[in-house]
């Protein structure tokens, strides 16, 4: 947790981000969170307390512990606010990446290069289909990380990024592991 000492009437809050949701869902429980109007999504507090849990508890089923790195490669959708609540909740470190430059520059170098360096222990992706300037969710990252073609669920190794143990690819309301 981070700490300021500086002149101040107002006291520095004394909680972590989670700790926060849990409190604002209970103290306003009709209250909207947010509203994803392209996805014709609200979502109150004590839902998006919910929704933050259950990614929490799936975060930690597949390792995620206090100072792990999780990144995550999502345009702007509601798993993006429940995903840092959930790494918040459990003391892992949350690592919103660029889409356009983890994306559409599509260097496999810079790529692994830019995993290895923030020692990213989980990848999220959004599942995308192939347009006119990207091939695709999985076929990228068959390209990135060739070994991801023969893997098998929670059993991954990727010898330019050793620390990376998980990708997790979201897509409309189903989830999948590579």
């Amino acid at each position: 947790m981070s700490y300021l000492k500086s002149r101040c009437d107002e006291p520095l809050v004394d909680v972590t981000l989670g700790q926060l949701l849990d409190d604002t869902a209970a103290r306003w429980p009709e209250k909207e969170a947010y509203v994803f109007r392209k996805q014709g999504m609200r979502m109150t507090f004590p839902k998006l307390k919910e929704e933050a849990d259950r990614l929490a508890a799936g975060l930690m089923s597949i390792g995620v512990g206090r100072g792990d790195v999780v990144a995550w490669v999502i345009s702007t959708r509601p798993e993006w606010i429940a995903l840092c609540f959930a790494a918040s909740k459990i003391g892992a470190v949350a690592m919103p990446l660029s889409r356009e430059y983890f994306l559409w520059y599509n260097n496999k170098e810079i790529t692994q290069h830019a995993l290895q360096k923030i020692k990213s222990k989980v990848l999220v992706m959004e599942n995308q289909p192939a347009s006119e300037h990207f091939e695709g969710t999985i076929p990228f990252l068959h390209k990135m990380f060739p070994e991801t073609r023969s893997c098998k669920t929670r059993d991954l190794t990727i010898k330019k990024v050793p620390i990376l143990s998980s990708i997790v690819i979201i897509g409309d309301r189903t989830h999948s592991y590579v």
